[in-house]
């Protein structure tokens, strides 16, 4: 997940709208996916939805396993972030 993505993207925003999204992909001949669905039964049944209509997805879900979704990892990880740097400095204070 490191580097700059210049691919188009397409987000859901909720796994009713999937029929639609589904539909896009067909009629715009657009035959795999990069998937970051969330880590729970809904993610993993729009996977397997996206796969059963044909769709090539590669599931990202792997690169944030130990967190709900990737929000919650991008969270942890600026928390992290933060624990590590120190405050930033104010100068001299006379």
């Amino acid at each position: 997940m490191k580097g700059k993505e210049t691919a188009p993207c397409l987000v859901l925003n909720s796994v009713s709208n999937l029929p639609r999204v589904i539909s896009y992909l067909h009629e715009n001949g657009i035959d795999s996916v990069r998937a970051f669905l969330d880590n729970d039964q809904a993610g993993r049944q729009t996977l397997k939805s996206l796969e059963s209509a044909g769709i090539s997805v590669e599931d990202m879900s792997r690169h944030y396993a130990r967190y709900k979704d990737l929000n919650d990892y991008h969270v942890a990880q600026r928390t992290e972030l933060k624990q590590v740097m120190p405050p930033p400095k104010r100068g001299l204070r006379r």
